[in-house]
């Protein structure tokens, strides 16, 4: 084997590891109408692999073990295995995330729950991962004019359990289940948008349709603001109320600027496909947040965060939002607590500017990810391994490193692995 080539596969193995993903479509079961969880085909090969590396002991004491000891199973729960087929059409009190289930729709929710995943340990365990990474799980909006959040990123209650996915109690006793076995739990958290509630008057008809022919509202810039050219931001009649808690009801917190280019400011600033994108400048915003996730660090007792869309956040945010929740989970007894961001760039000199000046402990690495596509899909060079490598020390801090850096080879927001971009 080209020793470029083995070095990847030794990062691989020796930095955190995103083992395996349950977020392609999983094989339903037409009798039942359950979506079930993927055979174990590879149990054995992943198994071997966790015992050559001497882990036996591996699901001792979690609460200590160093995330770098850690394999992942990233799983989108409504696509995994469906433990009750009652909550399949999500709540019976708020209309709002009511609905949706569509066992013959790719963008339907399918069923899958929080006690679908609790059925389903002893199968994850005996992959040999560690550690279990859910898409967000919090209430959300669900159905929206672009499709249904059975993906769980379009949130209108950062305090409770969506009910498509199961309850609060669901929740602390799937991660009390896990943490017997010695398995680590993370959540997925959003801090820069909500749900599409708020709309523009410009744009928008007073039930919140677009006013034709629009598909869309423009993003309008700082400069256009300066000049009085902005946007009236108004919530349709039956909605001013629904985000919880109650402070995010409020307009003022949000840019409300139309919808994201992902280029320019609007990268900060825009609606990120029209999803009410927060102030996170303001200090309230700021301050909302922390207490929303210490909220739930309290009441869950999670392992860590991965964190949703860190890029289009202002840097600001991060250097105080990432020690605050840190040093409050190893308050709460949670002294290995980690966090990750997501920071979809493949430049170590962009994701690096988050581990350090923006204070958080690690992010997915985006970098290490281009490098082997390009290497064993692309047939590119092994010699761009070793650029990569030569950057390490860019994430070098009192908190941060490269060998705490998220290693995986493909995810959600991209294609299979067969056909890498």
């Amino acid at each position: 084997m080209d020793t470029k080539i083995g070095a990847i596969l030794t990062a691989a193995i020796l930095t955190p590891l995103i083992l395996l993903s349950a977020c392609q479509p999983a094989d339903v079961d037409k009798e039942k109408g359950q979506v079930i969880a993927p055979q174990s085909a590879d149990v054995q090969s992943a198994d071997t692999l966790v015992k050559a590396q001497g882990a036996s002991d591996i699901y001792q004491d979690y609460l200590h073990r160093d995330v770098r000891d850690d394999i992942f199973y990233f799983v989108l729960p409504d696509r995994f295995y469906n433990g009750n087929s009652k909550n399949d059409n999500g709540s019976l009190t708020h209309e709002v995330s009511a609905g949706g289930l569509d066992l013959t729709h790719p963008r339907g929710f399918h069923g899958g729950d929080i006690n679908g995943i609790e059925q389903k340990l002893d199968y994850l365990q005996n992959l040999g991962i560690t550690a279990i990474w859910m898409t967000p799980l919090l209430r959300n909006k669900a159905i929206q004019p672009d499709g249904i959040a059975h993906h769980g990123y379009w949130i209108v209650d950062f305090t409770e359990i969506d009910p498509h996915f199961g309850s609060n109690a669901d929740l602390t006793q799937l991660i009390n289940a896990a943490h017997q076995r010695g398995i680590k739990v993370f959540f997925d958290i959003i801090t820069n948008h909500t749900a599409d509630v708020i709309k523009y008057k410009e744009c928008h008809q007073a039930s919140g349709e677009f006013i034709a022919p629009n598909t869309h509202c423009e993003y309008k810039s700082l400069d256009q603001l300066a000049k009085g050219d902005s946007y009236t931001p108004f919530i349709p009649e039956g909605q001013t109320e629904v985000k919880v808690p109650s402070w995010l009801n409020d307009p003022r917190y949000y840019h409300n600027q139309g919808d994201s280019t992902f280029k320019g400011e609007s990268s900060l600033n825009g609606d990120f496909t029209g999803l009410d994108d927060l102030n996170t400048a303001d200090p309230a915003v700021l301050s909302g947040m922390i207490e929303i996730y210490q909220n739930l660090i309290k009441e869950f007792k999670p392992d860590g965060f991965r964190i949703d869309t860190v890029k289009h956040v202002d840097l600001s945010f991060w250097q105080t939002f990432s020690p605050e929740i840190v040093n409050f989970a190893k308050a709460q007894g949670i002294p290995q607590f980690h966090v990750f961001g997501e920071v979809y760039a493949p430049d170590p000199k962009v994701l690096s500017l988050y581990t350090t000046e923006g204070k958080l402990p690690s992010v997915l690495d985006f970098a290490f990810q281009q490098a082997a596509a390009d290497i064993f899909y692309r047939k590119k060079s092994p010699e761009l391994a070793q650029q990569l490598f030569a950057q390490d020390s860019l994430y070098q801090d009192h908190d941060s490193q490269a060998d705490l850096l998220m290693t995986f080879l493909g995810n959600h927001d991209m294609k299979p692995y067969r056909s890498f971009y």
